[in-house]
């Protein structure tokens, strides 16, 4: 899914490939040691952020903005649950929105997909239904949690 929203962010944005980084964890840098890293090679940069889960592109963008490039920076997340509802209410500068995988997250459509496939049961995969942003937030929010 991030590779998902990294192309379409591109071709939305008419960039190429050399104005994209894909900054994988998995090599032992942390999101912010990544962000930091970015954000000292390109200091005129502007950077937009997503990960996989929401945390994973809010550590980043709270590295961005303790350096002072809060400015240079755009976040979109995927995943949706209530930290980041909580966090996106406040209408933080950079912080766009999320892509909500609710209720349980991708995952959860994986293992229901599987169940399914194995007990011969027909099944519809989990669509995406929401993009929640900082115009629609304070609904969204109330729909789901109550009042703030």
């Amino acid at each position: 899914r991030t590779a998902g929203f990294r192309e379409a962010f591109a071709n939305e944005m008419g960039l190429d490939k050399d104005h994209l980084i894909m900054a994988d964890v998995a090599g032992g840098q942390s999101p912010q040691d990544l962000m930091a890293a970015a954000l000292t090679a390109h200091p005129k940069g502007v950077f937009g952020l997503t990960g996989c889960w929401d945390q994973l592109g809010i550590d980043p963008w709270n590295t961005g903005k303790e350096a002072g490039r809060g400015k240079d920076m755009m976040l979109v997340t995927l995943g949706g649950d209530k930290p980041p509802a909580d966090l996106l209410i406040t209408k933080p500068e950079g912080y766009y929105g999320y892509v909500e995988w609710q209720p349980f997250c991708e995952g959860w459509g994986w293992v229901e997909t599987s169940l399914a496939i194995l007990e011969g049961e027909r099944f519809k995969p989990y669509e995406t239904r929401y993009l929640t942003t900082q115009k629609n937030i304070d609904v969204r929010y109330r729909e789901l949690y109550g009042n703030p």
